[in-house]
């Protein structure tokens, strides 16, 4: 785990997308799509994954495995948009 703000944020290895929001119950784990993507039309732009303290092994695995699946869909649409 890293400091930030005087508070313990998560961390999740292999989850590429994911940013940490504060939450009124802890953290929010967000997977955020590439910002020129969205702007190509990519949906969703966010997808809420995880809130609380701080994740158990088998829900950071979850999440982890959540943002490889988004992160690959995105970059699907990446290369079918760059192919038109």
């Amino acid at each position: 785990m890293i400091r930030n703000k005087n508070t313990l944020t998560p961390t999740i290895e292999n989850a590429p997308g994911l940013v940490w929001r504060p939450h009124s119950k802890g953290w929010e784990a967000r997977w955020q799509a590439r910002t020129s993507l969205i702007k190509q039309g990519f949906v969703p732009k966010t997808k809420r994954l995880w809130v609380g303290e701080t994740p158990t092994d088998d829900e950071a695995a979850d999440v982890s495995r959540a943002c490889q699946e988004l992160q690959a869909a995105m970059l699907a649409f990446s290369q079918r948009s760059a192919q038109r």
